[in-house]
């Protein structure tokens, strides 16, 4: 079955989780959810939250990012990239003129997706990649 890898900041949780709750009821499972485990602060929890999340963008048919996103949405990212996962990055369109923004957001195989469509859009995006 198809699934997908949601990638942001922690301070994004509140919008993973709405969207995690939209792809769900589209049945659109994810590989992993990082949430679940919390806001741990250990060095042995980091480690193991890291490995699965490596994994989750491993398993997924489709990563979406969720901009603005931290250190480690940068590191999923990146991950995504060198598997060749297709990417749905979400997010507000002005940081398309921030000079300072990441390269990597025009990178060929990254789609955009202008958070002022919604996250419904994103769904009926996503739902339409994993079809492909």
């Amino acid at each position: 079955m198809n699934s997908v890898y949601i990638a942001t900041s922690k301070a994004a949780i509140a919008v993973h989780n709405i969207l995690r709750n939209l792809l769900a009821k589209a049945d659109i499972p994810q590989s992993y959810d990082w949430t679940v485990e919390g806001l741990q602060d250990t060095a042995e929890a980091h480690k193991q939250i890291a490995s699965k999340c490596i994994k989750g963008v491993i398993d997924a048919n489709l990563v979406i990012v969720l901009l603005p996103g931290g250190r480690g949405t940068h590191v999923e990212l990146g991950a995504a990239l060198a598997l060749m996962k297709p990417i749905l990055l979400y997010g507000d369109i002005s940081w398309r003129k921030d000079t300072k923004a990441s390269a990597f957001y025009w990178h060929p195989d990254i789609t955009f997706v202008d958070e002022n469509l919604g996250l419904q859009e994103l769904v009926a995006l996503s739902c339409a990649f994993l079809q492909q």
